[in-house]
């Protein structure tokens, strides 16, 4: 098991940024069982979602920016 916390983890996978969509959700499925809830894979469509408890994504039509919490 990764000892790094699970924000550590992501947050750390996503420093190259802009990351794509694709790119995003690979990251997230591979966190999906420790974070024990459902994920928000993004959409194409320039919306803005939360994942649980600490971070906020903006999505671009081409691009998934990471906003801190």
């Amino acid at each position: 098991m990764n000892p790094l916390p699970l924000r550590e983890r992501i947050t750390g996978a996503l420093r190259l940024e802009p990351m794509t969509i694709s790119e995003l959700a690979r990251v997230l499925c591979a966190c999906r069982r420790d974070v024990g809830e459902e994920l928000v894979i993004m959409r194409a469509r320039g919306d803005v979602h939360e994942l649980p408890n600490w971070a906020g994504w903006v999505n671009t039509p081409r691009r998934v920016l990471r906003v801190a919490a």
